[in-house]
């Protein structure tokens, strides 16, 4: 899933980019504005390493990695983990994103 994603600001959130999840057998997934990471979002109000999603019993969590803008589920800010699911809506700073299963 490695790549470079960005987001359009303003746009409603269904019409936001899509972000699969990662596969299941995958490792976290380091969602950030560093090129080192493995989904790179291309937006100044990301931070460098912005935040992690990770399977975890059957579930899936997004991790905020003490962020300077934030992250947000479905238009909540987040303080640690939680737990998403396709169709949420995730933003990493003002950049937003619609989950998707994986694959």
């Amino acid at each position: 899933m490695t790549g470079q994603l960005s987001a359009l600001l303003g746009r409603p959130d269904h019409a936001a980019p899509i972000l699969p999840l990662p596969a299941p057998d995958g490792p976290c997934v380091l969602i950030g504005r560093s090129r080192r990471c493995d989904v790179v979002v291309d937006d100044l109000t990301v931070s460098r390493e912005h935040a992690g999603l990770v399977l975890f019993a059957g579930h899936w969590f997004v991790c905020d990695r003490d962020s300077t803008n934030g992250t947000r589920v479905n238009g909540r800010r987040i303080w640690g983990t939680a737990s998403v699911q396709p169709g949420d809506v995730i933003s990493f700073g003002d950049a937003a994103f619609r989950l998707t299963s994986p694959g």
